[in-house]
């Protein structure tokens, strides 16, 4: 048997019957579709009754009096919910107080559902206010568990907390996938104290997963910092429930949240414990643990896990063969990186003109000057274009070599070929084989050019050139160069001085060296116009010099 509607009135008493008076005027002037007579009898409504879902239900503890209706509500808004024969006229009557009675609803009692007080998660405001709690006509765990999930992912923060709330409320059981799902809803969207209840309730149920650690951790490192983050991280690790869930993606959050603060010796603690704990790392974590050794210096430690990683059959990226390659340069390892080398290149891998410099300068720094020139073909057949670090790693390979003259052609070869490509890093380097060779003309010559290029002449350039003047035992050349770098006002350094006093004790220029040592001859600046006397550790040098 079906009613045409169910009829809600809230509020004060006056108010209820104004509204009371109004139905009863529109019942009035339109009577009921159905006849019914007052004999029917009504039979008990089943289980499966359902309560729209536009009314709000409420906890019964507030609005629904103890099983014995008779017993007048206190609350304020009266919540009315019941059926009444059509009649032409309604009248209801009141109290002494004016409230209106409560009749007996068929509709079964809402049983009163004491909220969780262990860890808060229902009773703390959030950044979304007061939750709402609704009767949830589904009862199924699962379905409801789907819905949240869905909420979760279209960030409907309050409506997935609402139903949460309303689950919990109503004694069901969220799935772990479902609260993971609306943990992260709150680590990005609200406060972090929201989200650490939502943690503490998933810990204490048995429902937390790595995911779910994952999350918080990232969550705490961002608002807190790595300190806090590392210090729940270990508090974590110390629990015996929670050290066969953590994974390695859990160790993979810290271990990028210290990288990013450059502590790399918290990040090589992480690694360490990986294999205490017989967790197998993943691609992604030696990948993390390579780009933080290597952009933190730690070239030995990043070898270290490149080593590891292919030892337990993974295939490294490209970013980190080229992180390697870069490592191996700086330690002098030019066999490791002709292999990773090699590797890459069987993997098709794309070869950059980066990465050609760093294997030639890896080669050249151990005086591999062949092997570095069949790079340079290498390169070129692979349609890449030298640039100047190409050639100045090509002129120190062939410099460590002792191949000096070699050094000297090539840099007149680029010279005349490539002279767009000439700056004063490839000019010093041509000056160091003149030193070397005492070549004091040829370095004078490219001292010149560097100027009528205009370009920037440093006190290194000028030390080659006074080193080449040593090396040929020409001193007043020495002292001339020396002179031209005061008048540049270039402030001479110790290898300078060194250098040049050196010349004048071989030419027996002792007058000369008397003024160096005394009040030297280059002022400390124009406004100051003092002198800077030699110090005493050139002093020192040349007196062990002197008598050796």
């Amino acid at each position: 048997m079906s009613f045409d509607n169910f009829v809600q009135i809230t509020g004060g008493a006056e108010a209820v019957k104004k509204a009371l008076f109004g139905v009863s005027t529109i019942i009035y002037k339109h009577p009921s579709k159905e006849n019914i007579p007052l004999e029917t009898s009504i039979p008990d409504p089943t289980p499966s009754i359902i309560i729209p879902s536009e009314l709000p239900v409420y906890p019964a503890s507030n609005f629904y009096s103890a099983p014995d209706a008779a017993i007048p509500s206190v609350h304020p808004s009266l919540y009315v919910l019941g059926s009444t024969r059509h009649v032409p006229e309604l009248a209801v009557p009141a109290d002494d107080h004016g409230r209106l009675p409560i009749y007996q609803s068929i509709l079964p009692v809402i049983p009163t559902y004491s909220a969780p007080k262990c860890l808060g998660e229902l009773d703390k405001k959030s950044e979304h206010g007061v939750s709402r709690l609704h009767f949830l006509e589904e009862r199924d765990e699962e379905t409801l568990s789907r819905r949240l999930i869905k909420l979760s992912q279209n960030n409907k923060v309050r409506s997935a907390t609402e139903l949460f709330d309303s689950m919990r409320t109503s004694g069901l059981q969220p799935s772990a996938h479902a609260c993971n799902s609306l943990l992260p809803c709150y680590v990005h969207r609200s406060p972090l104290a929201d989200a650490m209840r939502m943690f503490e309730f998933m810990k204490a149920k048995g429902m937390a997963t790595g995911h779910t650690y994952t999350l918080i951790l990232k969550a705490v490192a961002s608002n807190q910092g790595y300190v806090s983050a590392l210090e729940m991280f270990n508090k974590i690790e110390e629990e015996e429930d929670s050290k066969k869930i953590i994974d390695v993606i859990v160790y993979n959050t810290m271990i990028y949240f210290c990288g990013r603060a450059k502590e790399w010796m918290l990040v090589e603690r992480l690694w360490r414990r990986l294999e205490q704990h017989s967790l197998n790392g993943t691609l992604l974590a030696y990948d993390l643990l390579d780009n933080i050794f290597v952009q933190c210096g730690q070239s030995e430690l990043a070898i270290a896990a490149y080593q590891e990683m292919l030892q337990k059959g993974l295939d490294p990226s490209e970013d980190i063969m080229k992180a390697i390659i870069a490592s191996c340069t700086k330690e002098g390892k030019w066999e490791f990186a002709m292999s990773t080398f090699s590797r890459m290149m069987r993997a098709g891998m794309n070869l950059g003109l980066i990465l050609f410099n760093s294997i030639i300068n890896s080669l050249g720094k151990d005086g591999q000057d062949e092997l570095a020139f069949r790079m340079y073909h290498l390169l070129k057949q692979s349609g890449l274009k030298p640039d100047q670090y190409t050639w100045i790693t090509l002129l120190l390979a062939l410099y460590r070599s002792g191949r000096c003259w070699d050094c000297l052609k090539l840099f007149h070869g680029i010279k005349g070929k490539h002279p767009t490509l000439l700056n004063d890093h490839l000019y010093n380097t041509a000056l160091i084989s003149c030193e070397k060779l005492g070549q004091w003309e040829h370095g004078l010559q490219l001292l010149w050019l560097m100027e009528k290029r205009g370009l920037k002449l440093s006190v290194v350039s000028y030390n080659h050139v006074i080193g080449a003047c040593e090396v040929a035992s020409k001193p007043k050349v020495a002292l001339k160069v020396y002179q031209r770098m005061i008048n540049q006002r270039c402030s001479p350094d110790t290898f300078t001085h060194l250098s040049i006093i050196r010349a004048c004790i071989w030419g027996s220029l002792w007058t000369e060296v008397e003024d160096i040592l005394e009040i030297g001859l280059q002022p400390v600046s124009i406004k100051t116009n003092k002198h800077i006397p030699v110090n005493a550790s050139e002093v020192n040098s040349l007196i062990l010099y002197i008598i050796a």
